[in-house]
């Protein structure tokens, strides 16, 4: 979530829910309810701030909601703070479970903090990741029924054997229900011949885990960022072509695939074509 969506009203998300219905899409995962500065949600349940509004047009067309926590100041140099990061997700954890664990739609907790194979290799940034994760995930499970989500990446030229070991050494320690793994073709890390290879071996992984795999497939294309210039990040709708192709390599190695992101990228309010190709990809059968 962040303001310039959250500051559209209902009649906008009524619109986007309903065409996600129509193409059999079944759940949406609401990165993040809070920020340092934002907050996008009301203890009032029929109040209308946009997470609330999405909830209840989530129930009128029966889709499941996978609710972010807050995005703080969560980083792992010298200077971050693990303790008072743990605290604020738990106790906003407690918040929103109190306000929509009502909801018919609630299907699952997502954790927005992303890890990568990049920046958590060493032994003090991974001490910092299994705590934060364990006793995030742990704190959930204690108290909500609901599956907990994460969705990591990986970098450039990945070692997915290694990357495999990784994932094996931090299960050891956090207990993650699912696991949506950035496809890294939309930013340019990876083609999704490369990225499919990733995802094979991480199947094996997280079966070993009792961990479900599923696909974030990047409906869009980086035109600035790393690993493309020194620019702040931008990117533009994909082309269908090679969002198919991202589909076809990848899908036979994870139970489910969502997509980032579909309000951006995806919706055909934007008439750039990825909705109606994939709809009449659909009509024809043939994925």
């Amino acid at each position: 979530m962040e303001n310039g969506y959250a500051s559209y009203g209902e009649d906008f998300w009524e619109a986007e829910l309903k065409s996600m219905k129509e193409i059999g899409m079944d759940s949406i995962i609401i990165q993040y309810t809070k920020t340092q500065k934002d907050c996008f949600f009301s203890s009032t349940y029929s109040n209308c701030k946009i997470v609330n509004t999405i909830i209840r047009i989530a129930e009128k067309y029966s889709l499941k909601i996978f609710l972010g926590l807050g995005l703080f100041n969560f980083n792992y140099d010298s200077g971050f703070d693990l303790d008072t990061e743990i605290q604020i997700n738990i106790n906003l954890f407690r918040q929103l479970n109190g306000i929509f664990k009502e909801s018919p739609s609630l299907a699952g907790w997502y954790i927005p903090h992303e890890l990568d194979d990049k920046n958590f290799n060493s032994l003090y940034a991974k001490k910092k990741v299994y705590k934060f994760f364990s006793t995030v995930s742990d704190f959930i499970h204690t108290n909500s029924s609901l599956p907990v989500m994460i969705s990591p990446y990986f970098g450039i030229n990945p070692d997915s054997r290694s990357y495999s070991a990784w994932w094996n050494e931090f299960f050891k320690y956090s207990v993650i229900d699912i696991l949506a793994m950035q496809d890294g073709v939309g930013t340019k890390k990876v083609d999704y011949i490369s990225a499919s290879m990733v995802f094979k071996d991480l199947e094996d992984t997280m079966k070993k885990n009792n961990v479900e795999f599923w696909a974030d497939i990047e409906v869009f294309e980086a035109v600035h960022g790393y690993p493309i210039d020194l620019q702040p990040w931008q990117a533009k709708y994909a082309d269908f072509e090679r969002v198919k192709k991202q589909l076809e390599y990848i899908s036979p190695y994870v139970s489910k695939s969502v997509i980032f992101d579909y309000p951006h990228y995806f919706s055909p309010r934007l008439k750039n074509g990825l909705y109606e190709n994939y709809q009449n990809l659909l009509k024809g059968g043939t994925l």
